[in-house]
């Protein structure tokens, strides 16, 4: 229900977020500019977000990022390689995994086929409109089943500053959007750009190897691919980030370690176990980049 009530009156629009407003801690409602924006967007973001990728990333902008991912994979599979810890069986699954993820930069290459059916009827009203394009949205839904995965599917568009793994999929995504400064510009060093842009793209692949990932294998089957010595000193080791931060004091709240909920303590233990790993990532990768830049020059 709270999901219409956007279509109705601005009165509606801003009592029916007053509840999330509360719980989330922001003080007003968006103003009619951003909520007619983001009302207008929706249906067509894929649409709006090829034209601001044609407009805000060049293809070489795009080709240069390719290789900065190709780069920080070859550092995660080199440092896998000299993994002490890992089985080799579990080392070399690792490898495989790594092998096979797929990287989307920047735009997907064309709008997904249903947008055709996604127009507008300026004899409708606007809720009415929003019915339609709801339909379109589930009609695609259930074509999905029983069907093969469809590859060239985005889940963000390019428009979206933001970036994601995909487990099922085995693919990371990053927008054009967030492909632009500070995160990273084409005319700005190497440096800047792995420690900005660097660090997102180490972020997400390491979400292959977290408590979901580790769950899904190279194909996006849910499999078991560990030993459970490996996965057991896995957790060991990721026990020591939680009692590291755990009681800790942040901003006059007390840091719980482990919170037990549903995502296994993404915003804790492991988003800073991943972000230990980022950081000599983005060096060896900084590192990687620069020996290559001194030996095509001649230095």
């Amino acid at each position: 229900m709270n999901l219409s009530t956007s279509y109705l009156t601005e009165e509606i629009r801003v009592l029916s977020g007053a509840y999330s407003r509360a719980l989330s801690g922001v003080p007003e409602a968006k103003d009619k500019v951003k909520a007619a924006y983001q009302l207008a967007q929706g249906p067509f973001k894929q649409a709006l977000g090829l034209w601001y990728a044609h407009e805000k990333f060049s293809p070489e902008a795009k080709a240069d990022v390719e290789k900065k991912v190709a780069t920080m994979i070859d550092v995660y599979k080199e440092r896998l390689a000299k993994n002490d810890w890992l089985t080799p069986e579990t080392r070399d699954k690792a490898i495989v995994k790594l092998n096979v993820i797929k990287p989307y930069i920047g735009y997907p290459e064309e709008l997904p086929e249903r947008y055709k059916d996604k127009v507008v009827d300026e004899n409708a009203s606007l809720f009415d409109n929003a019915l339609a394009f709801a339909r379109v949205e589930i009609k695609h839904s259930w074509s999905k089943w029983n069907q093969p995965v469809d590859y060239k599917e985005w889940g963000m568009p390019a428009h979206m500053v933001n970036a994601y793994y995909n487990p099922q999929k085995n693919l990371i995504v990053f927008p054009a959007a967030i492909l632009q400064a500070p995160f990273y510009d084409l005319h700005q060093s190497s440096s800047a750009n792995y420690g900005g842009i660097g660090a997102v793209i180490a972020h997400e692949i390491s979400h292959a190897f977290d408590t979901n990932g580790a769950s899904f294998d190279e194909n996006g089957s849910l499999k078991d691919w560990w030993t459970e010595s490996d996965y057991a000193a896995f957790k060991e080791k990721t026990q020591k980030v939680i009692d590291q931060f755990d009681g800790q004091d942040s901003y006059g709240a007390t840091i719980n370690g482990k919170i037990d909920c549903i995502r296994k303590t993404w915003l804790t233990w492991e988003e800073s176990l991943q972000l230990l790993k980022q950081l000599k990532e983005n060096q060896t990768s900084q590192q990687k980049s620069s020996s290559i830049t001194s030996v095509a020059s001649g230095a």
